[in-house]
């Protein structure tokens, strides 16, 4: 038995990356630097226009299991009061690069993935009420397969400002299955 116990084949082992809003990297036209709450203040960043773009890196773990679509989650805060059933969109376009291909590195072309939540009254639509939004990626992907990539590069901005039309992004997450 190992110091952290032992995982059977039948088993998966579910793994986070946290992702934090200084790994964040702002595009040509940014979202704003903000805090939210009182004490403590919280950082975050604003996104309330469809051009405001945020990028971040990670290099994929050795141990995950590259078969298995990875989960990226997206922590927010409203910044507005909200009409129940409103829409917070995202797009993501992400890019898998693979190094020592020719036409593979990180300007090769990008997969993009819309994800949607949904502001409800039970979950509250008043300012600083929190939500997330889930974006599953393709570990398969034609364009973007995770099987050679070593790091992951993930762009976002809001879809539209129809329904949610500006959020605190507070922070991000991303699951994925270990192979051990």
């Amino acid at each position: 038995m190992s110091l952290f116990g032992e995982v059977s084949s039948t088993e998966s082992l579910v793994r986070q990356i946290d992702v934090t809003i200084d790994q964040f990297r702002k595009g040509a036209t940014a979202p704003t630097d903000a805090t939210v709450g009182s004490t403590p203040t919280v950082p975050a960043l604003l996104f309330d226009a469809t051009t405001e773009l945020a990028t971040v890196t990670e290099d994929l773990p050795i141990d995950m299991d590259l078969t298995v679509d990875p989960v990226l989650t997206i922590i927010f805060s409203l910044v507005n009061s909200q009409i129940n059933n409103d829409t917070a969109d995202l797009t993501f376009d992400y890019v898998a690069p693979i190094k020592e291909v020719t036409g593979s590195g990180p300007a090769k072309a990008s997969t993009t993935a819309t994800a949607t939540t949904t502001v409800t009254t039970a979950n509250g639509l008043a300012v600083d009420d929190m939500y997330s939004i889930n974006l599953t990626i393709d570990a398969a992907d034609a364009t973007n397969p995770l099987a050679s990539a070593e790091a992951l590069s993930i762009e976002m901005h809001l879809t539209n400002v129809t329904g949610v039309a500006a959020i605190h992004m507070l922070s991000a997450h991303l699951r994925y299955t270990a192979k051990y």
